[in-house]
């Protein structure tokens, strides 16, 4: 019984105002994942893994959320999961790690979340592709206009990255240019 009441008291003042409380429920959370109840143990894990991303302690989230992928890779909250652990890694700036875990997956957040790996990595051109690629898969999808947005203004960056280059470039040919006196 008291591994329950330990997981219902942590369960519920998880969300509490102060942040050493919530800590603490984290705490509880945690060391209840490796008590004798199988299925206490996977609940517990996975809100801690939860908490911890609500708390923005991104590194632990997508430890603890890499864990419960491992722990139970049957479980039916295991898409959930892959997709925490990649909102997790982008969060925490491994644009290479979370776009790794969207490519498993067809998912809404994975393609959105694919693309602004890339983009966030400074590859524009993949992003562009991805984000043309998420509103072809996903016409209703839940990012669908952010992503509009974002493609819109990838196509103007690599535009403007582009006559950039080649004013670079035929600096480079031509010299300084000769001012009008």
């Amino acid at each position: 019984y008291a591994p329950y009441a330990q997981f219902h008291h942590a369960s519920i003042v998880g969300s509490d105002p102060d942040p050493e409380v919530r800590s603490q429920a984290i705490r509880d959370l945690n060391a209840i994942i490796y008590a004798n109840d199988p299925v206490l143990a996977r609940e517990a894990h996975y809100i801690a893994a939860l908490r911890c991303y609500s708390e923005k302690r991104y590194d632990l989230a997508s430890l603890l959320f890499r864990r419960y992928m491992k722990r139970y890779p049957n479980d039916a909250r295991m898409e959930a999961a892959r997709t925490m652990t990649a909102w997790s890694d982008y969060m925490r700036g491994a644009y290479a790690d979370a776009a790794a875990l969207c490519a498993d997956s067809d998912g809404d957040d994975a393609g959105y979340l694919a693309a602004m790996c890339a983009y966030s990595s400074g590859d524009h051109a993949t992003a562009l592709s991805k984000v043309e690629a998420y509103l072809e898969n996903h016409p209703d999808g839940r990012d669908r206009a952010e992503e509009e947005l974002a493609k819109a203004r990838l196509v103007n960056l690599i535009h403007i990255s582009e006559t950039t280059r080649r004013s670079r470039i035929s600096y480079a040919v031509n010299g300084k240019k000769k001012k009008k006196k």
